[in-house]
């Protein structure tokens, strides 16, 4: 399903737009997975390593494709996000 949301959003996004995926999982299935299948899946698609919130940086873990806070971490719930860049065709 989120494999799908994101195939659908894609089409929507215009060249340089940037889509944030964003979940309250730590599961890596759900996660840097779907990231990465997605990015094979389409040529106009990149990684852009932004961190939005410079004051959570040090408890950011780096993923395959993304970041992710462990639950516990500086007392905050587990999530993970990665920022995808459309390239221009």
């Amino acid at each position: 399903m989120q494999a799908s949301v994101l195939d659908s959003l894609w089409g929507l996004l215009a060249p340089g737009g940037r889509l944030l995926y964003v979940t309250c999982s730590v599961l890596a299935a759900e996660n840097d997975a779907v990231v990465g299948r997605f990015i094979e899946r389409h040529d106009d698609a990149a990684e852009d390593a932004v961190l939005p919130n410079y004051n959570i940086r040090d408890v950011m873990r780096s993923k395959a494709c993304g970041y992710q806070v462990l639950p516990g971490t500086a007392d905050m719930d587990g999530f993970y996000y990665a920022c995808l860049v459309k390239n221009n065709a």
